[in-house]
């Protein structure tokens, strides 16, 4: 009986009643359903890995870098003014667990040198400190510059130290 109706309706020859005529079955409906539901569960699920992964890995870059910057420590170990030369004079001293590399020295809010490869403010040209060591560094300021100098001076981390100089007179 089934066939037959079906028959007759593919073939449009007769009329089929409303009872007999079935929409897609339950089944196929379900397997759609589930197909649609699991293809939006993986998107989900790669949207979200992508997005975790890389907070992931920019966390940890930052947590390094962080990390980095508490390991680095530095001082200024003394220093004078040299009022005849017109010259700040004074020692870093490194007393951290990483290397410091010097990019920038400031006197009263003025840089001194851009960074450079070998800055001019170095007698030795090299800005890296070894851990546990020590540089001298000489700053040629002008003639009428006022004391006390407050020089600041920065790694290439971004630690800074400031400190005040004052001309020292020596018998």
């Amino acid at each position: 009986m089934r066939i037959c109706s079906w028959l007759v309706f593919m073939l449009g020859v007769g009329e089929v009643k409303d009872s007999e005529r079935k929409g897609v079955s339950e089944v196929v409906s379900s397997l759609l359903v589930l197909i649609i539901a699991i293809s939006i569960g993986i998107g989900l699920f790669s949207f979200g890995m992508s997005v975790f992964g890389s907070n992931q890995s920019s966390f940890v870059s930052r947590t390094e870098l962080r990390k980095e910057i508490l390991l680095e420590r530095f001082v200024d170990a003394g220093g004078y003014y040299n009022a005849s030369d017109n010259a700040l004079e004074f020692v870093i001293l490194n007393y951290g667990m990483k290397e410091v590399t010097i990019a920038s020295i400031y006197v009263n809010n003025e840089v001194i040198d851009e960074p450079l490869e070998k800055p001019r403010f170095l007698p030795d040209g090299d800005p890296l400190i070894k851990v546990h060591g020590m540089k001298w560094v000489r700053v040629e300021v002008p003639p009428d510059a006022s004391e006390p100098f407050t020089v600041v001076v920065v790694s290439e981390r971004g630690n800074s130290v400031e400190f005040d100089l004052e001309q020292t007179y020596e018998d």
